[in-house]
């Protein structure tokens, strides 16, 4: 087995390092630096044209030879991960124009940047979450299996574009400091409310130089100097919405702004480092007029910058990453299909544990009630409303597990005593119809698109 393996790593190799050379340029960020003026130009057709958490792509896009191929939705509006993949395929466009005799499709075919969901490859690079997809979309996670939870992350790029760009085979994750201009990156806000609280947000980016104290651009990382970066996106204020830079800086250190507040309204969030106080005035300058900011940026830890390297596309391995991936996604569909059976089960289960407890209820008052009230107390199920019919919340069948061994025999017995023929019946087709359901919602997954809630950038400003 070890030298067939050994023997397909080679063949591998060789196939993806034919076409084009990537001696030149092992990676991809002067084609994607390229890429952002073009879509930056202010002569051009489509900057700052609009920022809507639904749309996708300023305009149908080009591939490689063939016109309008990738589709838009909403155009000329766009978001932000929306915005880094679009200067991604226009940069793979500037590097088809290089080599002609190379075409992008027969590496990433057309369709997959065009499918909904995670079959497609547009869920993982616009970082969407199968969290908010039917049929997990109304479930609570914290009754979620912490196995399931963890194969859900590993299949799909919530935290980071640079997740994604390794997981398609196109490129890499690296660390901040080593990070250069054309690279992406996602991160997250801690931003200020007026009563002391903080809101919480998200954004991917195309990286475009550090900055310093002064509001300066310096092209390399320098833990002494950085206190920020300029980046290239969509935004989402109501000034600038749409394609363009922010210069971005971290929490503790803001250029000040001019009569700048924070909101009034305790729900809404903006930056203290940014207000014009004796505090802020020790440690920053004012805002440069012609450099938006964006600013309470994270710098460390896990929501602090996720940052992702293109590879040019003679290193890319998509065509070995992408079944693998698809394989992967296979087998988690048919995990929660699973999943949602057990919980099912389990939903009939405490129905019949509860009806067992108000039977009992009937013939040993106290018996009962010290069994249902410790139900209550320790499981947080109050069986009384089960057996009126009504839901349990946040139930699943490791808790319905507990409470089966917590539950007295007597209640048992008389739980039993109901399952007639009709009864069980009935169970078994509440329990099949809940799974077709649930297949027939993760089949709808392969054609949605439902934007990742956190990216939503219109509080920014």
């Amino acid at each position: 087995m070890r030298t067939i393996f050994t023997t397909l790593c080679v063949l591998t190799a060789l196939a993806i390092f034919t076409g084009p050379s990537a001696a030149a340029d092992p990676d991809f960020n002067e084609y994607m630096l390229k890429s952002y003026k073009k879509l930056a130009d202010p002569s051009g057709d489509r900057r700052q044209k609009g920022y809507k958490i639904s749309s996708y792509f300023t305009r149908d896009l080009n591939y490689g030879q063939d016109t309008k191929a990738i589709k838009s939705k909403g155009a000329p509006y766009t978001m932000c991960v929306a915005a880094v993949t679009e200067t991604i395929i226009e940069a793979i466009n500037l590097y088809s124009a290089d080599n002609p005799s190379w075409a992008p499709k027969n590496v990433i075919p057309t369709e997959l940047w065009n499918r909904g969901g995670f079959t497609g490859i547009r869920a993982h690079l616009f970082s969407e979450s199968l969290y908010q997809y039917p049929p997990l979309e109304k479930i609570s996670k914290s009754i979620i299996p912490a196995s399931l939870k963890t194969d859900i992350q590993k299949l799909h790029s919530e935290e980071a574009m640079a997740k994604a760009l390794e997981k398609l085979g196109i490129g890499q994750r690296i660390t901040f400091d080593k990070a250069k201009p054309g690279d992406v990156i996602s991160f997250d806000r801690t931003n200020d409310t007026i009563n002391g609280g903080h809101t919480y947000g998200g954004h991917s980016v195309v990286l475009l130089g550090f900055l310093d104290r002064n509001q300066n651009l310096i092209s390399s990382y320098d833990a002494s100097k950085v206190v920020g970066f300029k980046y290239f996106s969509s935004q989402g204020s109501t000034t600038s919405g749409g394609l363009s830079e922010r210069w971005a800086y971290f929490k503790g250190f803001c250029p000040i702004r001019a009569n700048y507040q924070l909101p009034q309204d305790p729900t809404k969030a903006g930056c203290a480092d940014r207000i014009d106080n004796p505090q802020n005035r020790a440690r920053a300058p004012i805002e440069a007029s012609n450099q938006p900011t964006d600013c309470c940026l994270n710098k460390t830890g896990i929501y602090g910058p996720r940052v992702g390297r293109l590879f040019s596309p003679a290193r890319w391995t998509f065509t070995s990453a992408y079944p693998a991936m698809e394989q992967e996604y296979k087998d988690l569909q048919a995990r929660i299909k699973e999943f949602v059976r057990n919980r099912e089960n389990a939903s009939v289960r405490i129905a019949l544990i509860a009806n067992g407890a108000t039977a009992l209820e009937a013939k040993n008052p106290q018996k009962a009630a010290r069994f249902i009230d410790k139900i209550s107390s320790v499981f947080g199920v109050d069986l009384r409303t089960v057996a009126s019919s009504a839901p349990a919340a946040n139930l699943n069948a490791a808790l319905v597990n507990k409470i089966t061994r917590a539950t007295p025999k007597a209640v048992i017995n008389l739980a039993n005593r109901q399952v007639t023929p009709t009864v069980k019946s009935e169970f078994e087709a509440r329990v099949r119809n809940a799974e077709t359901v649930a297949v027939a919602e993760l089949q709808s997954t392969n054609l949605a698109v439902v934007p990742n809630p956190r990216l939503d950038s219109t509080t920014v400003d």
